[in-house]
């Protein structure tokens, strides 16, 4: 049997889908036509149009794609965001990393998307943070990524993430 091709296989669109999911699950009650509207809004807001397709998005993009849907959705349909990047100037070591995430997502209020180098480049959105795994809203299906199994970019780590590709999305309404 010839396994079918799916979203993410071929292109790049981890990260408009990173914040599609992250909305969704900030705002479950979301109507269709407000998804519709915050993937166009997205969607536009990217400058290397349509080579993210096959290349993916890089944190600049990312930035853009944020700031068209905290700027721009909220004022139409009620829903308001603030987007932070709490390790931008800094990046801490891997369990330093884990333990402020595990301060920071609040499951329904407050969620991170976050940037993982290895085993692939992908866009991820951290729902909930538990003692042991990071819990997933994700486009791949990924669901959980285990603690251990953490680490940053050039360790031998399963999952790699570089800290300062993480931004904290929060629910204002």
């Amino acid at each position: 049997m010839i396994i079918p091709r799916t979203q993410g296989d071929e292109d790049g669109l981890c990260g408009l889908y990173s914040i599609l999911n992250a909305m969704r699950y900030l705002y479950p009650r979301m109507s269709e036509d407000t998804e519709a509207a915050i993937f166009k809004a997205s969607a536009l807001a990217l400058k290397r149009w349509p080579k993210i397709l096959w290349d993916g998005t890089t944190t600049a993009d990312m930035l853009r794609m944020l700031k068209s849907v905290y700027l721009g959705i909220p004022v139409h349909v009620g829903l308001r965001i603030a987007v932070r990047e709490p390790f931008r100037r800094r990046k801490p070591s891997a369990g330093a990393f884990y333990d402020r995430l595990f301060g920071l997502v609040e499951p329904e209020n407050q969620v991170a998307i976050i940037g993982l180098e290895k085993p692939y480049e992908h866009w991820t959105v951290a729902r909930e943070v538990r003692s042991q795994a990071i819990l997933l809203q994700d486009s791949a299906k990924l669901h959980e990524i285990w603690r251990h199994e953490i680490g940053l970019p050039g360790s031998k780590a399963k999952w790699q993430i570089d800290p300062r590709c993480t931004f904290l999305i929060t629910r204002t309404t």
